[in-house]
């Protein structure tokens, strides 16, 4: 399914938050993972309408909104198949054998990898980055060099999941296969970069 157009932005990881959108989702963190710029609960300087809670809250709805579709798309995919809770996640099981295991990287914390989500499947493996917004439309997600180096080096097992109207009933997802490729065949555009030179 094609998407619209997708401007990106781009920063490192120092600073800017793994599991966030550009306005929406996003906090800023040191290399400790702490928030250098907010305390929980109090104005993002980068976004006056939402606090940095409210910002991670939308991320992990995302998340979790994501993690929905993937056990009912995987349930839909193996017939006959039924869902097993994980401590970190979920395995989707065909007759008692395992043929699929999801890993929720932030289920209970958010540890700052490249990616949300790990779906592995017999010889595959996939990695999710969920960005997610409350609106229903917008065209700019932010991207931390560290998620930018994973999408880079997974290529087309890494995805950007796009979850709009996040916390509605109206939420609705949009995957995007290898953001790396299509930056460079100039589908989806760079907005700001932020360069470690």
């Amino acid at each position: 399914k094609l998407f619209k157009p997708l401007n990106i932005l781009l920063a490192e990881p120092e600073k800017q938050a793994d599991s966030s959108d550009a306005s929406d989702s996003d906090s800023t963190k040191d290399t400790n993972g702490d928030s250098s710029s907010s305390k929980d609960g109090e104005r993002s300087p980068n976004n006056d309408s939402l606090s940095q809670r409210d910002k991670m809250k939308i991320g992990h709805w995302g998340e979790e909104y994501s993690i929905k579709c993937i056990r009912k798309e995987l349930l839909e995919q193996y017939q006959n198949s039924k869902s097993l809770e994980t401590e970190k996640g979920f395995n989707i099981l065909v007759e008692g054998k395992v043929v699929a295991s999801i890993f929720w990287l932030n289920k209970n914390k958010d540890i700052g990898e490249g990616y949300d989500i790990e779906v592995k499947e017999e010889n595959t493996q996939t990695f999710i980055e969920v960005k997610a917004t409350k609106t229903n439309s917008k065209d700019i997600v932010q991207i931390s060099g560290k998620q930018w180096r994973t999408a880079q080096v997974k290529q087309d097992n890494y995805y950007i999941y796009r979850v709009y109207n996040a916390g509605k009933k109206q939420a609705r997802l949009e995957k995007i296969c290898n953001p790396s490729k299509l930056f460079q065949t100039g589908y989806i555009t760079a907005h700001t970069l932020t360069l470690k030179i």
